[in-house]
């Protein structure tokens, strides 16, 4: 009986640890999911709008930065007439913490580029 129960917390302890460091791997894979997808919705807007106007610039920016984004850095064709390559490239840094040791963590700094060209084309509904 001693011997289960042993066993039995033993592989408890090992399922918390995997479990732990795997919502941990988990936070900057989601923010990398989360950069790509405002980043999709401002390409959408450039799309629509024929290039990357200062509204959609500033729309993109305040997104990033509400999301905990810094030294976003925003580059994109300004002008494109329908049927015209469009291309956006963003970068931005992400810091957040993680376990290091048993009872320390330690701050980490993600960087991230989106970097997509697509076509302008005119939606109509």
């Amino acid at each position: 009986m001693p011997a289960k129960a042993l066993v039995f917390g033993i592989t408890l302890t090992l399922l918390v640890a995997i479990f732990v460091v795997m919502v941990e791997m988990f936070i900057p894979l989601s923010a990398k999911i989360e950069f790509d997808s405002i980043c999709r919705r401002a390409i959408l807007k450039m799309e629509i709008e024929g290039g990357l106007t200062d509204t959609v610039k500033e729309e993109l920016l305040s997104a990033l930065s509400e999301k905990g984004f810094t030294n976003v850095v925003i580059q994109g064709t300004r002008n494109a007439k329908y049927g015209e390559e469009i291309s956006l490239v963003v970068t931005g840094e992400y810091k957040y913490s993680m376990m290091t040791n048993l009872f320390s963590r330690e701050d980490f700094t993600g960087s991230f580029k989106y970097d997509r060209v697509t076509i302008s084309r005119k939606v109509i509904n």
